[in-house]
């Protein structure tokens, strides 16, 4: 939505609410990390979301992430000065993150599940987030001989923040 205040100003705000699917190296990446400690072979996999033994574990294939986003700011145009002041807030739903080193020997029915192996990891869906901000933009323009000189400052500032975690 805009709404005209005068010639010069003008407020607006948005809502819109959209989702993200896993992406496919979210979904089946698998990887195999090696590491040498005290002559001991140590192995890190990142297992694909896919994989059965998560399925047995209770563990689901992420789903889309869904989001809501907001944002309200104002225009001007001053002739040879415009600028745009827009607030912004964006909630992330069922983010999905690569969990932390899940250690095998402390769970038995893991360690069963993947012989062999120090750790694992997987993408799921485990934290809720919010980004706020603030976007500005202003420009001058400015006549110089036969053309024209726009200088344009723009600049952001944002913060993401976990609301929640699985």
């Amino acid at each position: 939505a805009r709404y005209k205040l005068s010639d010069a100003l003008a407020i607006r705000g948005s809502f819109n609410r959209g989702f993200r699917a896993p992406s496919l190296a979210q979904i089946g990446n698998r990887v195999n990390t090696s590491t040498v400690q005290n002559n001991q072979i140590l192995q890190t996999q990142q297992i694909a979301s896919s994989d059965p033994r998560l399925a047995s574990l209770g563990v689901g294939d992420p789903k889309a992430e869904i989001s809501n986003n907001f944002s309200a700011g104002f225009t001007g145009d001053l002739g040879a000065f415009t600028f745009t002041v827009d607030a912004f807030q964006i909630d992330i739903q069922d983010r999905i993150a690569i969990t932390d080193g899940i250690l095998t020997a402390n769970f038995p029915a893991v360690a069963a599940l993947f012989p062999g192996v120090r750790e694992i990891r997987f993408f799921t869906n485990q934290i809720d987030t919010r980004t706020r901000g603030i976007d500005v933009v202003a420009t001058y323009k400015l006549d110089v001989g036969p053309g024209q000189l726009k200088l344009t400052l723009a600049g952001t500032h944002a913060e993401t923040t976990v609301q929640s975690q699985r």
